[in-house]
């Protein structure tokens, strides 16, 4: 089985275990506790908008385990260094996969102050600094290689086709506005 075969058979089964985990299924309910009674109870059109959110976050999930099994080789050939892709590649795989936990703990909280505290520390300021330190691996990344220009597909959807001898576009630029 090739991997691009096993990430599809990991991100599917995982979706399915993060529709699982919700907090309205009896998985979810023996992980994160009962619904609280008071809280609202959605019908018609927001059940529907629910049950997509649900899925989008299972989704998730179902990426974020797949990114933790097979994509660390991919973003080590991308940051050239060890402790950086590792690090990019866990605050990765933790924004993905940490939304199923997240929404269940927003939804189980009700007028519990503690458990929604907790939720903002565990989720929201982890999640903060995951982007903190994906943003500064990449800029120190950038830092070390300066002289090389980034891969075209990384900087946008499209293919630079040169010729022969041709200079890479950021040099050509380069180049050109040191001639001015």
């Amino acid at each position: 089985m090739t991997t691009k075969a096993r990430f599809a058979v990991t991100v599917l089964v995982f979706a399915i275990v993060g529709v699982m985990l919700d907090p309205h299924t009896p998985l979810g309910t023996a992980i994160w506790g009962p619904m609280p009674e008071d809280g609202p109870a959605p019908s018609g059109p927001a059940m529907a908008l629910f049950l997509g959110v649900l899925l989008v976050q299972a989704a998730a999930f179902g990426v974020g385990a797949g990114l933790l099994l097979f994509g660390f080789p991919a973003i080590l050939r991308l940051l050239r260094d060890r402790a950086r892709a590792r690090g990019v590649h866990l605050a990765l795989v933790w924004s993905l996969m940490s939304w199923v936990p997240h929404a269940a703990m927003h939804e189980t909280a009700g007028p519990d102050l503690g458990k929604l505290l907790a939720t903002e520390y565990i989720f929201h300021v982890t999640l903060i600094l995951g982007a903190a330190g994906i943003a500064w691996s990449l800029v120190r990344g950038a830092q070390a290689h300066p002289d090389e220009p980034a891969p075209a597909r990384a900087v946008a959807p499209f293919t630079v086709v040169a010729g022969p001898g041709a200079k890479p576009p950021l040099r050509q630029v380069r180049s050109e506005l040191s001639r001015r």
